[in-house]
């Protein structure tokens, strides 16, 4: 087993470390805690073949659940609860598998449960969403989130409570409070005039010794008459002063009133925006932190990937290593074995050639006797068959023709024996 020892590869690891380096964070409630999570340990690196993995920690948001848990910790977990072991590092997930199996002893250890598989069985469990494919382990979760659903949090309604705003009435008594002292003025001032004209109305008729006459009773009565007019009229000036005041009164007491709500609601707003904005702001941070932890589990899964893929292509370059020397060896042996049968089909062609040759001259010598020792008849009709058909084809039919007569003659010689012997019938 072998690591890289490349300066160059070693160098550039640090410095990919560094520029994806990972906040420290903590997972709250379930028993992990990271503050180094590019710290490499024995423990965290894994090698296998010529390649080596690094298993670095997943930033998790605060408060979420603690990660998956993997075929071996979900074997460990069943035979500690069978043998009544006690769990090393406990969190509520595995204390619920733990129980489980204490509880039912002939269930056997289920497949493993991903980090997104377990997110997943918590965010269901607290929304009331049923599992689509429940196996014993994930119930045993399931349950134990089940009862601890979170309510969305309610938006308080925009509710204004102002002061008490001034009524008609309460207007019309404040404006008498100012008014009534000017009119309590105003109606002396008449009663003192109304006195005064009645003194000089006195005199005047006493110096023309009209005092008791009916002349001065009537300009009295006109006096009286007059004073009455002046103070219906200042009643009515009274009276329209009042309504006035008070309906300006009231007026501004509205508009006030309507400005403080307005106020209000635009606080309301601004508030709901600024919750708005830190929810926004919160939900950013949750997919961020989604997002980080998907994207290092991509790039682990992606290196692991990677690593298999290194060790196929060498085991895929071993092989065909192999298969190339495998292939040279049998060319080599397919050569040599064609070279040697090359060999034997030359000293085979040679043979033949001799032996065609050899067989070439035998029929020379044979044609040449023949020729000379046959008879003048044969000579003439051998001579035409060559001119007809050359002379090849001709000493075939001579061949053919001597040797019928020949075992024409052999059989004839034959016939003759049987009948001299008296062997035929």
């Amino acid at each position: 087993m072998t690591t890289y020892t490349n300066p160059a590869f070693t160098e550039g690891l640090k410095k990919v470390r560094e520029r994806y380096k990972k906040p420290s964070y903590t997972t709250q409630g379930v028993g992990i805690t990271s503050t180094s999570p590019n710290t490499l340990t024995g423990s965290q690196s894994q090698q296998s073949g010529s390649a080596t993995v690094i298993n670095q920690q997943k930033p998790t948001s605060s408060g979420a659940p603690s990660s998956g848990i993997n075929n071996y910790q979900m074997s460990e977990i069943q035979r500690k609860a069978q043998s009544g072991e006690s769990l090393m590092t406990p969190t509520k997930e595995k204390q619920a598998l733990y129980d489980f199996y204490r509880n039912n002893p002939g269930n056997k250890a289920g497949g493993q449960i991903t980090d997104y598989q377990m997110g997943e069985i918590i965010r269901k469990a607290q929304q009331g969403i049923e599992l689509a494919v429940p196996t014993a382990e994930k119930l045993a979760i399931y349950n134990l989130y089940a009862n601890k659903k979170t309510e969305p949090e309610k938006r308080p309604s925009f509710t204004f409570e102002g002061r008490p705003t001034l009524s008609y009435e309460d207007a019309a008594n404040r404006a008498g409070q100012q008014v009534d002292p000017l009119y309590a003025r105003a109606l002396e001032n008449i009663k003192a005039q109304k006195y005064q004209n009645e003194l000089n109305s006195g005199e005047i008729a006493a110096k023309r010794g009209l005092g008791h006459s009916g002349l001065a009773a009537d300009q009295l009565t006109k006096i009286a008459i007059a004073s009455q007019g002046q103070i219906a009229d200042t009643e009515a000036e009274r009276a329209a002063k009042i309504a006035e005041m008070a309906q300006a009164m009231y007026d501004r007491d509205q508009d006030l009133a309507y400005r403080e709500r307005q106020q209000a609601f635009q606080e309301y707003l601004g508030q709901e925006n600024i919750d708005f904005n830190r929810d926004q702001f919160d939900y950013s941070k949750t997919r961020d932190v989604e997002n980080d932890r998907r994207y290092y589990d991509n790039t682990d899964y992606q290196r692991g990937r990677d690593v298999i893929g290194d060790q196929w292509r060498q085991k895929e370059w071993d092989y065909n290593l192999g298969r190339d020397k495998t292939e040279d060896s049998r060319w080599e042996k397919q050569w040599d074995y064609q070279v040697g049968r090359d060999k034997v089909a030359d000293d085979r062609y040679k043979s033949e050639t001799e032996w065609n040759q050899q067989r070439e001259k035998m029929e020379y010598a044979w044609r040449k006797y023949t020729y000379n020792n046959m008879s003048a008849q044969d000579k003439a009709q051998l001579d035409y068959n060559k001119m007809v058909h050359g002379e090849d084809m001709a000493w075939k039919m001579f061949e053919m023709e001597y040797n019928g007569e020949l075992a024409k003659s052999q059989s004839q010689a034959e016939l003759d024996y049987y009948s001299a012997m008296d062997f035929l019938p």
